[in-house]
Parts: structure tokens; C-alpha cells; sequence
């Protein structure tokens, strides 16, 4: 804390791109002395008349340099929004090297790192002052927005409904409204308001108790006995009712001292549901008992994190360990004990998984273990669950975080472990909005600063970790499963001759057959097609027209979706996945007006249709992206599919990792050529791993398992490794192409995105970047060792109503070479409209 008259270095919360990695100091008022510190957030003046929000990032007893000797009067701070501080030093340096490495703005980073509901927020609002205005003296721009002020009942919209209304009424891009808005607030015709609302608050509730105070009124003594039945805690409505008295009997012995009325803390938990769980785990139970494997396994890592954490400093390779396990060798066992020895230790630990929809079943053996020392994080969660877990966290009260990739992003103190689970899947990385990140790497950042051990685990790692840890010495295997089962049975079903044959159902012969079986005896089987939907596009088959997206350069994809309840009456639809536009399907071609629009390819949402004509009597559930946007919706079909209430589980590849169900007898994977032909150097690998990972849900109890793989292409090298287990066979053929292409990990690839509205513009741009930088890299670097690929147009060339193009630049001399990329692109984010995207690390070239 900064003594009396201090200063504080604020970064403020503004979209101009010109600030958004600036501080800007401002003197601590007398006032605010003992309330202004380190990530506390504050409402600051800035400019002539604005009042905006922002972050103190740093203290300082002394005036800065520029202030004294050009003798400029410093601004004070307003008031501080928040007690809390969202920061602590530590945490801070982690943003700011988050901001650096993936070239983003600090107060980018901020706002993706801190839940929105955390701190109260300014809202800037634009307020028509004169409603009897003459248009008539304005320009068509200005009386647009005159006009949309005019059309609201209190003349007062949020800054961002104006400018979203004004582009869509003028036909005018963002940059051209604050031209025109600005113009009117010189003129007072409009003008600005600032008000605070409110963050999400602590949610507090009325609590009874019994004072012991002795009475002889019988129905005193019945309500002080249903309050020893729930441990001496109700709600005044509940103890009413649970004691068959009136509210004003309780209110009565609330004046007579008998009882005493409270407030406390509601803690909004998303693992209420595991109440029951939370309750067995006060109860000692025996651990299971490990395998050889596991033993030598642990044993090496407990010793591992034990000398980490006395060490409190970064290994010197900084490469995290990497557990290569089988599907079924037990790794979530070693997880959990890990875990334990952090506690034991004084630390926190943080369990990271690729999809929300693994969060459940580790969830629950986590709270088995461990109690109500367990928190999740992810996008699932409200705003108030995800301010109470922050709160939590923070004070202390929960001590292990079970998240998605955002949960990297979370501040814990005494951090001493991370694993990240599936550590392959592609998931870990985000591609878009800003920042960039991989959550892999900032896990080693992370790790760096608060002295932790990080884990990564997988039955197919990603070729980049396993060629690092392998040169390192730092893999441990598990090859074998934890009952010692064998591997399920593998068919493959060669769809060419299914189809010589006259089968045109979307169904195998062998997994018809199969499917069959697997109901007679009660087991349960998993149908993976990894394209939600009904079909992947419709067209005419008079004229060839595909329905494709107005916004995006990719086909409609058709849906059928229920308009009730019962499901009893559906609507045809085609909708992109990429910018959710929707239209309803035409009953003629829209090109040549024929009746001929046919639906070709597969869905999850037709495989469910066929499926249930091939089974009428199978209980049938589904789960993809479209199932998955109802909140609670992986929870709900994984426990019903556990208990036994659906003997067939159809999804995408969110189901392929994780489900852990003994009853899984059979797997059928519909198109497993789908997963190997995307225009990606990584599809391979992504293929291998997709197959490798749903081929081991079956047969993980006592069961024997069977996969049945529908393919037109059996011959893949890679289909079959993975149909086999065999990784090694896989890394073993796939690393000497990556050495020949410098793809990963021979090359860090940094791919730049260039999108704008209109196409020539968007390609002179792209043309004249590249030019420009690789004058600037040849200056710099051999361009051996800095290469840049392209301009070319992205494979979806247009997404979000913007023409793309995009350079790669494959970079082998490490920090050297991205520190070069970063000093060029530095606060370069868009020319002349055309927005530019830097994505360090590339994973994801479409």
C-alpha cells in the first residue's frame, strides 16, 4: 500500500486498440488511501468528460518522471468499484506474459481471465436531449441516429445497442459511428451517461436456530425438534412447514427468544447435486488397491512433486511429465492420489479436461475422495456459481478446481499441481477471440511461478508432447488395463462391399447384428459420428445448387428440430455451425425451382432416426453440440446412460473420451474415414486419436468388448494403429513426415488471419503483409529458419460475412524467432479495415 498521496498505474477498460495495453497513473485521493491496492478494480476520469472502469496494476510512492519535469496535473481516482482485489503480484506477472506471448492486450487477457459477474461494470449511455430536434438540419448518418433515440421510450440506449442498430439501419462498419456519434455530442444534441451496475452479489438466507432456551409449549417443542433433525439450520418457511405450524407460531417464538433468526451465506454450488457423494467421503474408506503398473508409476511421480514443492522453483527442462496409459490403465487413480499428497502438503491442485462434458464422472469420484474441498469450472456454469467458486477459492475454502481450458485462467493460491487429462485433444487451445491461448502452455507458465508440478495424461498424446517428454526422459507407461483385460475385439466393415451388395442402410451388416445382440443381453453399446445434424448439406439434384450459408463459404447443415415438447411436430431447417445463420428448407431448388433437394451425407440426429426404425423397443439417447447448449444437459445423459436408463448412446466425439461404463459392450464408429481427410497436417493424428479413444469405452468392466469401424477406406496405416492400440506405430510413421513438411515439432507454427468485408481489399492487404514481413524476417533470420507460406484464402474462405486470408510462418529458432513476430506485429491489428489475427502456436489451419 502506497502512503497517503500515492499513485496507482491503472489499465482501463476501452475497446480502442490505441490503450489497450497502456497504464495510465493516477494519484490515490486521502480518501481512497486504505482502499486502493494492488487489482482492485476503479472507476477513473479519462479524457475530457469520459468516466470509464479499469484495474491498478501497480503502486508507487513516487510522482513518474514524465508528470514532474513536464509539469502535467495528475488525475485523481473516483472511488474504487470492489473492495476485493482481483490480483495479487504473481497473478498479475502471469496475465501480463499471457498478454505478451500470444501478442494481446493486457485488458484482453483480464477480461477473459475475470468472470464478467465478479465486478460491478460502467455502462455508457447515450441520452437524445432535445426529442423535438429538427432531423432536418443533420446529415442522413446523424438523423439515423437521432431517429433511433427518438424510438426509444426513455430516449436512452447503451452505447452498444445504439452502434449495433446504427450500422444495421446506415449499412455503415463500426468505425465510421463514433464519427458521426461524436459529432452530435460536440453539438449537444446527445449526450453521454456512465452508470455502475451491479456485479453479482453474495446471496444470503434466513436461518432459524434454537437459542436453548426451554419451553413447554407443544409446539415449540415440535419445531425445536425438527430443527435437531436438520442440525439445527431450516428457513423460516421450511421449519414452518416441516413443524406443520404457521408462520406467525414461528414468529412468536422468534419474539420469545426461543429461537433466533440469522443470515448466512448461500453458496450457489454446481456440485449440489452430489450431496449424498460429499456426505460418504466424511466416511474412511479403503483406497483400491493398485496395479504393479500404477505402483511404479506413482512412485516416481509423488517423488517428483514432493521435490518440486520443496523446491518452490520451475524444473530446469521446464517439460512436463507425460503418463502414457492404455484407455482403462487407471490413470484417474494416480490423478486422485497426486491430488491427496498436494493437500497433504499445503497445496492446491488444479485437474484440467478437454470438454465440459468429462466434468461430471470425474466430478463425482473427485467429491468421493475429497469433499467439499472440490470446486468446477466451466462455460456451463451461472454467474453465480462462478462468483461464489472465485470467492471460495480465493479464501481458501476449496483446494481443488476441476475445469475446462478457461480453469487455467483462474487465480489459486498455493498452486503446487496441474494435470490436464486427454492432454491430445485440440480442445486445450482456443483459436478465437483474443487471447489466443493453449492452455498446455500457460500450465508451464503458471507452473514456473508458483514452484508446481504439471502432469499431462493420455492414451494418445499429441506427437509434439511425446517427442519432448521422450528427449527428456520423462514418460512413465501404464500398457496394460487395470483388471488386465484384453482389448476389445476390432471388425472392420468395408462400406464398398456392404454396398455391392444392395445394403443401403446407414448400418453394417456386423453392427445390425451386433446391435441386436448387445440388447438381448442387456449390455449397452456407443454409436460415435462425429457431424451433428440430420444430413451434412442438401442439394438439387436438377442443377447440382447447394444451399450454402449467406455469411460463411461452407454448405447448410440440415437439421430436424421439435417445435413441442413431445417431439411430435418438426420443423426442416438448415443451419451453419460456424455462424448459427438458419433458414427453413425450400420444398423446390431455389436455383432452378424444381422439386428435386435431396439431403446427402450422415448426422447424429438421422442415426438416432434409422437407429430407433432398426430397434423400435432400444431406449435411445443423443449427444452433440445441439443437445449440449441446455445447461445440465451432459450431467442428465451421462447418469442416465450409467444407471442403465438408455441401452445406446449416440454422440460426436464429445463422447469419446472419458465415459467410464462397464456395461459398454459394443462401439460402432459410422465413418471413421470422416476423421482422416480434413485438408490439416494434424488430421492424421486427430484421426488416430478420435478412433483410438471411443474404440476403448468398451469392455472396460469384466465384459468383454467389441468396436465394429464402417469405413470405405480399411487400408489407412493409421486406421488400423489405432484399431490396435499401437501408438507407437503411429508416432513411429508420422514423426519422419513432420521432420520432412517442418511441421511441429521440428517448427513453432504462427499463422496469420487477414479478414475484412470486402474481398480486394482483404487480398492487397494480405499481399502487401506478407511482403512486408518477410523483408523484415529476411533482414532478421535466414529464411531457413523463418519460412512464410502464403497469402492464400483459408479453406473456409468466408466466415462471419468477412473474406479470409491467411500466411503461415513456420519459425525454428525458438524465442528468437517469435519475439521477432511479436515486435512486428506489436499494437498491428487491423489496415485500413482489415482486421489482422495472430495466432501463435497454430493448431487449427482451416
Amino acid at each position: 500500500m502506497p502512503a497517503v498521496g500515492g499513485f496507482a498505474n491503472v489499465i482501463v477498460d476501452i475497446a480502442a486498440n490505441s490503450v489497450r495495453d497502456r497504464l495510465f497513473t493516477y494519484a490515490i485521493p486521502d480518501t481512497l488511501a486504505q482502499e486502493v491496492s494492488l487489482g482492485v478494480p476503479v472507476l477513473v476520469p479519462f479524457g475530457n468528460s469520459r468516466t470509464i472502469a479499469g484495474y491498478v496494476i501497480s503502486l508507487s510512492n513516487d510522482l513518474p518522471e514524465a508528470f514532474d519535469t513536464q509539469n502535467i496535473e495528475l488525475k485523481e481516482i473516483m472511488t474504487v468499484l470492489d473492495e476485493q482485489a482481483f490480483f495479487d503480484a504473481q497473478y498479475i506477472e502471469f496475465l501480463k506474459w499471457v498478454a505478451d506471448y500470444y501478442l494481446s492486450s493486457l485488458m484482453d487477457v483480464i477480461t477473459a481471465a475475470l468472470p464478467a459477474c465478479l465486478v460491478p461494470r460502467l455502462k455508457q449511455t447515450a441520452h437524445l436531449v432535445d426529442q423535438l430536434v429538427n432531423e432536418n438540419a443533420w446529415t442522413e448518418e446523424q438523423r439515423a441516429i437521432i431517429h433511433i433515440l427518438r424510438q426509444s421510450k426513455t430516449l436512452e440506449l447503451s452505447v452498444i445497442t445504439l452502434k449495433q442498430r446504427w450500422c444495421k439501419t446506415a449499412k455503415q462498419k463500426e468505425i465510421h459511428f463514433y464519427k458521426v456519434f461524436n459529432s452530435l455530442l460536440a453539438r449537444k444534441v446527445i449526450e453521454r451517461r456512465s452508470a455502475i451496475t451491479a456485479g453479482t452479489k453474495i446471496k444470503t438466507k434466513d436461518v432459524i436456530t434454537w437459542t436453548n432456551k426451554e419451553t413447554a409449549n407443544e409446539q415449540a417443542k415440535r419445531v425445536i425438534t425438527v430443527l435437531e433433525e436438520n442440525l439445527g439450520q431450516l428457513s423460516k418457511t421450511q421449519l414452518a412447514k416441516q413443524a406443520k405450524v404457521t408462520l406467525k407460531t414461528i414468529s412468536k417464538l422468534l419474539e420469545e427468544g426461543i429461537l433466533s433468526l440469522s443470515k448466512e451465506d448461500q453458496i450457489r454450488d454446481p456440485l449440489q447435486y452430489l450431496q449424498k457423494t460429499q456426505m460418504n467421503a466424511q466416511k474412511a474408506k479403503p483406497l483400491p488397491d493398485l496395479t504393479t503398473d500404477q505402483i511404479n508409476v506413482f512412485s516416481v511421480l509423488k517423488g517428483a512433486l514432493l521435490a518440486q514443492l520443496k523446491a518452490q522453483s520451475p524444473a530446469s527442462d521446464n517439460t512436463p511429465w507425460l503418463l502414457h496409459g492404455v484407455t482403462g490403465s487407471g490413470k484417474t487413480e494416480i490423478y486422485l492420489r497426486l491430488i491427496d499428497e498436494a493437500l497433504i502438503n499445503n497445496r492446491t491442485a488444479l485437474l484440467m479436461v478437454p470438454e465440459i462434458a468429462l466434468t461430471p464422472q470425474l466430478a463425482e469420484r473427485l467429491v468421493q475422495r475429497f469433499g467439499e474441498q472440490v470446486a468446477v469450472w466451466h462455460s456451463g456454469l451461472s454467474d453465480g456459481e462462478r462468483f461464489d467458486t472465485w470467492r471460495r477459492l480465493q479464501n481458501g475454502q476449496l483446494k481443488i478446481l476441476l475445469g475446462a481450458r478457461s480453469a487455467i485462467l483462474v487465480n489459486m493460491p498455493k498452486l503446487g499441481l496441474i494435470i490436464i487429462d486427454e492432454e491430445h485433444d485440440a480442445s486445450y487451445k482456443q483459436t478465437s477471440p483474443s487471447p489466443r491461448y493453449n492452455a498446455k502452455t500457460l500450465a508451464l507458465e503458471k507452473a514456473k511461478l508458483n514452484g508446481a508440478l504439471v502432469l499431462c495424461g493420455s492414451a494418445t498424446p499429441d506427437v509434439v508432447t511425446y517427442y519432448l517428454a521422450q528427449k527428456q526422459n520423462k514418460i512413465l507407461a501404464m500398457p496394460k488395463r487395470i483388471f488386465d483385460q484384453g482389448f476389445p475385439k476390432t471388425i472392420i466393415a468395408d462400406m464398398r462391399q456392404e454396398f455391392a451388395s444392395g445394403n443401403r442402410s446407414i448400418f453394417s451388416k456386423a453392427l445390425a447384428e451386433a446391435l441386436f445382440s448387445c440388447l438381448e443381453k442387456k449390455e449397452q453399446a456407443i454409436l460415435l459420428l462425429n457431424r451433428r445434424g440430420y444430413a451434412s448439406h442438401v442439394f438439387c439434384r436438377a442443377c447440382g445448387y447447394v444451399s450454402s450459408c449467406k455469411n460463411c463459404s461452407v454448405p447448410m447443415v440440415y437439421h430436424k428440430l421439435s417445435t413441442t415438447s413431445s417431439g411430435s411436430k418438426e420443423i426442416d431447417l438448415l443451419i451453419c455451425h460456424h455462424c448459427g445463420y438458419q433458414s427453413q428448407l425450400s420444398q423446390t431448388c431455389p436455383s432452378c425451382q424444381q422439386p428435386f433437394l435431396r439431403n446427402y451425407g450422415l448426422g447424429t440426429q438421422r442415426v438416432e432416426i434409422e437407429l430407433q426404425k432398426l430397434l423400435p423397443q432400444a431406449k435411445i439417447i443423443r449427444l452433440d453440440s445441439d443437445i449440449a447448449q441446455k445447461k445440465g444437459a451432459h450431467e442428465e445423459v451421462f447418469q442416465k446412460f450409467a444407471t442403465g436408463q438408455a441401452d445406446v448412446l449416440i454422440g460426436t466425439q464429445m463422447i469419446a473420451k472419458g465415459l467410464d461404463n462397464a456395461n459398454v459392450t459394443l462401439v460402432g464408429i459410422l465413418a471413421a474415414d470422416a476423421a482422416f481427410n480434413l485438408s490439416d497436417y494434424r488430421c492424421t493424428e486427430r484421426g488416430f486419436q478420435l478412433l483410438t479413444q471411443v474404440a476403448g469405452r468398451a469392455g472396460r468392466g469384466h465384459l468383454p468388448g467389441k468396436v465394429i469401424v464402417q469405413t470405405f477406406n480399411p487400408e489407412l496405416p493409421a486406421l488400423k494403429s489405432s484399431l490396435s492400440h499401437d501408438y507407437q506405430s503411429f508416432y513411429d510413421a508420422e514423426l519422419p513426415t513432420r521432420q520432412s513438411y517442418i511441421y511441429p515439432p521440428f517448427s513453432q507454427l504462427i499463422r496469420v488471419v487477414i479478414a475484412g468485408e470486402d474481398l480486394d481489399k482483404t487480398v492487397h492487404a494480405s499481399e502487401k503483409l506478407t511482403e512486408t514481413l518477410s523483408n523484415y524476417l529476411a533482414d532478421a533470420a535466414d529464411t531457413s529458419e523463418m519460412m512464410v507460406l502464403g497469402p492464400a484464402p483459408c479453406l473456409l474462405e468466408r466466415l462471419h460475412g468477412k473474406y479470409r486470408q491467411h500466411l503461415i510462418v513456420k519459425n525454428t529458432t525458438g524465442d528468437h524467432g517469435r519475439n521477432l513476430i511479436a515486435s512486428f506485429f506489436k499494437n498491428k491489428r487491423s489496415i485500413d479495415d482489415v482486421q489482422i489475427a495472430v495466432d501463435m502456436d497454430a493448431i487449427d489451419l482451416l
